[in-house]
């Protein structure tokens, strides 16, 4: 993952600070995030299809508005942060992912399933299906190994190499690219 040019001790001070109620500390955060969070959104589109409905910048906004709802953000460093925000790209993208399954054609309360589909309907179909079930195996790995969830986070959510994931957590190179394979093999199995 390319590396920011966020002065990181900042940014953990305005998290705190947002942690304690500040308004502002927010605003100062997300203006100096904003390319970094670009960049994951960006990151995060190299795995959607070309047609989808969301693009780049929708997907940071309506990180933002998820963030405003946060009541009581305990992200305090600068890294965690960029990593819940990942995630809650990815969530984002889940969950209107499940709502286009269930509107075949844009059409609310027609299931994606009950209606005449077409080659191209039956592709997209297929591929939002693969997302929703991507994320319910994900979320399998989080309950059985949070270090393993971790490790899958960084290298899908992130993009990071496996030496990045291994330097971030602080972990042996070779344990993680074993964790890596475990993580492929069990991902595999289940989509």
């Amino acid at each position: 993952m390319e590396k920011s040019a966020v002065d990181t001790e900042k940014v953990n001070r305005l998290l705190k600070a947002w942690h304690e109620g500040s308004r502002d500390a927010f605003n100062e955060v997300i203006g100096l995030l904003n390319e970094d969070l670009s960049r994951i959104a960006h990151r995060q589109f190299r795995r959607e299809r070309v047609s989808h409905t969301l693009q780049t910048g929708d997907l940071v906004h309506k990180l933002y508005l998820k963030l405003l709802k946060s009541p009581n953000p305990n992200w305090t460093e600068y890294g965690h942060f960029l990593n819940a925000a990942a995630r809650s790209m990815r969530q984002i993208l889940i969950d209107h992912a499940r709502v286009w399954s269930r509107r075949a054609d844009g059409k609310a309360g027609v299931p994606i399933m009950e209606k005449d589909v077409g080659p191209e309907d039956a592709a997209v179909t297929a591929y939002l299906n693969k997302i929703v079930g991507l994320n319910k195996a994900i979320e399998q790995i989080e309950a059985l190994d949070p270090q393993m969830a971790r490790i899958t986070d960084l290298k899908l959510v992130l993009g990071l190499t496996l030496a990045e994931i291994a330097q971030e957590l602080k972990l042996d190179l070779n344990r993680v690219k074993r964790e890596w394979l475990m993580i492929k093999k069990f991902l595999a199995e289940k989509i």
